[in-house]
């Protein structure tokens, strides 16, 4: 589920049977992928995925500032929105007079 507040997007996960450690939260670019694989033994080098998702994320959101929580049953990827402020400016006008 994905909600949206007024400072970002919460991108929440709920799967009460999966622990923490087997969830992973990667971003390559402007993609936010979230998935979880299950393995026999943590050292196990087989792995057989649970879920996979993959977000295209919008411009207007703050890749730089992304974080991650597990909290009680639920996976929960905070994602800001970017300042406008930040990237706006005023440009300099030259004069050839």
């Amino acid at each position: 589920r994905i909600d949206r507040h007024p400072k970002g997007v919460i991108v929440r996960v709920a799967m009460p049977t999966v622990s923490a450690n087997s969830f992973r939260v990667v971003l390559n670019q402007q993609k936010l992928t979230v998935f979880s694989d299950y393995r026999h033994e943590p050292d196990d080098q087989l792995a057989a995925p649970l879920f996979v998702q993959t977000l295209d994320l919008p411009t207007n959101l703050d890749v730089a500032r992304i974080d991650a929580i597990h909290e009680g049953q639920e996976l929960r990827v905070r994602i800001p929105f970017l300042n406008p402020n930040d990237h706006q400016r005023e440009i300099d006008i030259k004069r050839n007079e």
